[in-house]
């Protein structure tokens, strides 16, 4: 039992889980301290694998032993939530809580606590999350080192409960230290769900830098385990670096090969792995392979399987796939659920995603002002979060539909310098080729007189001369490639041309 116990603390997950079914076959029914320790740590190897479904048998039967109801109760819990069944994790969380309470077990009341603030954000219920997270931070913060590294996956939910809270300083502080007491105490075993924690309360902060190397450690450690579960999921995050920092192309062969290399993975991995890639398709043009993954893993149009926390992020990437295919009216009800899921979390985050969204819609319906305005609306939301990438996404937003050209030059401004700040090298160039686009270089007329072209002709024009093809340039724009198309007919009549490369020039000679 030393043996299994060792190896599993230590990532060898497969090799501790033969030994524990070994041991389990030769010890006897019935209560007894040596059974209760190999049921809840199989329990525990299982779920770190990717499988808790195929425990959950034994762990009810071993309920009626009465022996460690506790410990077997919350690791019910533990297999429910890392299965997406957050409804069954929290009312297994709060029978453990319960039973832990009754019988004393005070070291287990902090693991037990943060798991249930984790598990009712994944519910949806943020103001529980937040009372049970409290709890469980103040226990946390008042133990010694030597007494929490027996209790590591207290200090891994809750961290991870305060990044999906908004609490990004307080989740790096605790995974941080989480990260270095796994790493003292050879618990290798956690280090990737932590590492990927701690690269999401990076990236979604902007510290690229960071989250690109916890993001890489979290792979390399997670292939170390052998579990299938956590190696996609940090593959995943892994992805959602890329798009900020790389190429949409690279950050699409990265998603695509995420997912081909899932295996036996079923749980948060590979929602997060699907995520990326239809992210990945929908900046790369292809809006219709975008929609049908998210709808896909999310399984339906309410994006029900999606976990909570980031679901008003897929809806407002599901509304501009809708928006590129020229469904207006999917699109509406895509953002209505943004916007339903912000006003039941009261989340800044959740905010600033559906007020994008309504901005992307307020535009395709021919209202820019008012997109303006939401796009404002995002851009706060996203400040007062600390998502800083996000609210450089608004800014730049708001800077494509404002007519009043100082006010658009402003908001490339505030978006370009918070891209460099972030180190989101592509789009900081982005922003500023914006900004000198709107600050009116002088263009030379034409020999045949001054060719008029609107704005949204110009960056059309613009774009076409950068090589975009019509559905990435639909998608930087919000609009549908039909929309681009009608443009670029009018750009043609304009300039007197008849292809593409016939704009690029007249662009570079000025017209």
């Amino acid at each position: 039992m030393r043996l299994a116990h060792t190896l599993a603390v230590a990532g060898q997950l497969n090799e501790s889980r033969e030994i524990l079914h070994e041991v389990l076959g030769r010890l006897p029914a019935g209560p007894g301290e040596q059974r209760l320790e190999a049921v809840t740590t199989l329990a525990m190897v299982e779920r770190l694998l990717g499988s808790p479904t195929g425990v959950k048998r034994l762990l009810l039967s071993e309920l009626g032993t009465g022996k460690g109801k506790a410990a077997l109760e919350l690791e019910v819990a533990a297999g429910a939530m890392r299965g997406s069944h957050f409804a069954t994790a929290v009312s297994w969380g709060e029978r453990a809580l319960e039973s832990a309470t009754a019988e004393n077990e005070h070291e287990l009341i902090s693991t037990i606590t943060a798991l249930l603030a984790l598990a009712h954000t994944f519910y949806g219920s943020t103001a529980e999350a937040a009372a049970h997270l409290d709890d469980a931070v103040r226990m946390i913060d008042r133990a010694q080192d030597k007494m929490l590294t027996g209790q590591l996956e207290s200090i891994l939910r809750a961290g991870w409960t305060e990044v999906f809270l908004e609490r990004h300083d307080d989740a790096v502080r605790h995974l941080t230290r989480g990260l270095e007491l796994a790493r003292a105490s050879g618990r290798s075993y956690l280090l990737a769900d932590i590492l990927v924690g701690l690269a999401y309360a990076c990236l979604w902060t902007g510290r690229l830098d960071e989250a690109t190397r916890h993001a890489d450690e979290a792979f390399e450690a997670a292939v170390l385990v052998g579990s299938d579960e956590l190696r996609t999921m940090a593959a995943g995050v892994g992805v959602a670096v890329l798009l900020w920092t790389g190429e949409p192309a690279n950050a699409l062969r990265a998603a695509e090969k995420a997912v081909s290399e899932m295996g036996s993975a079923a749980g948060r991995g590979p929602t997060i792995a699907a995520g990326m890639l239809a992210q990945a398709k929908l900046l790369t043009g292809d809006a219709p392979g975008a929609r049908s993954t998210l709808l896909d893993v999310g399984g339906g149009e309410t994006l029900p399987q999606l976990e909570f926390p980031t679901r008003a992020a897929w809806l407002r990437t599901l509304t501009h796939a809708e928006l590129a295919l020229g469904d207006l009216a999917s699109a509406e009800l895509s953002v209505q659920r943004a916007e339903m899921t912000a006003s039941v979390s009261g989340l800044n985050g959740h905010r600033g995603h559906a007020s994008l969204a309504r901005a992307a819609i307020l535009l395709a319906n021919g209202d820019p002002a008012g997109a303006a305005e939401a796009a404002a609306a995002s851009a706060s939301a996203f400040e007062a979060a600390g998502m800083r990438l996000y609210q450089a996404q608004a800014h730049m937003f708001a800077g494509s539909v404002l007519a009043d050209r100082t006010a658009a030059m402003a908001e490339f401004g505030r978006a370009k310098a918070l891209f460099g700040a972030c180190g989101a090298e592509p789009l900081f160039r982005q922003a500023e080729v914006h900004q000198r686009r709107v600050g009116g270089r002088t263009r030379k007329a034409a020999q045949d007189g001054s060719v008029q072209l609107s704005d949204r002709e110009r960056q059309i024009a613009e774009l076409v001369a950068a090589g975009h093809t019509n559905r990435q340039i639909a998608e930087q724009l919000f609009m549908s490639p039909k929309t681009v198309e009608a443009h670029l007919s009018r750009i043609f009549t304009k300039l007197g041309v008849k292809a593409r490369s016939a704009v690029a020039a007249a662009w570079s000679q000025g017209f």
